[in-house]
């Protein structure tokens, strides 16, 4: 009896993978499609890495952002300031592998009129740095 439930168990499973083996299932590629993978694989660029960077001694310029990091569709500003007054640009890139070139250029803007702005504000007590900027 045990003979006969075995037997019938295993044709079921052969019949079952049969039946599975003629299924038009889509490619494993479009089954585990991965958002970031498929970001990575975009052409990327080292031109994020600064060579020669401004410097706080010379005043060239300075800024920073409202946010570190933002949403696809999300708002974020840049305060900025440069001495002597003159014109500047921005660079967003997106930081991943993109092929070990360390991110991607999502975007560029400017020139932008710039302009000094004042001067940064010590918190001694607390060490928080107040940038008044706009």
């Amino acid at each position: 009896m045990k003979e006969l439930i075995r037997s019938k168990v295993w044709l079921s499973l052969l019949a079952l993978l049969a039946i599975l083996s003629l299924w038009d299932w889509p490619p494993a590629s479009v089954l585990a499609a991965n958002p970031i993978v498929e970001e990575n694989q975009q052409p990327g660029s080292s031109d994020w890495v600064l060579l020669k960077p401004a410097n706080d001694v010379d005043m060239q310029i300075k800024g920073y952002a409202s946010a570190t990091s933002v949403n696809l569709g999300g708002a974020i500003t840049f305060y900025v300031s440069v001495s002597p007054a003159q014109n500047f640009t921005v660079e967003i890139y997106r930081m991943g592998w993109y092929d070990g070139a360390g991110g991607r250029l999502m975007q560029q803007i400017g020139p932008l009129n710039g302009a000094k702005q004042p001067a940064v504000t010590l918190d001694a007590a607390t060490g928080l740095i107040t940038a008044p900027w706009s």
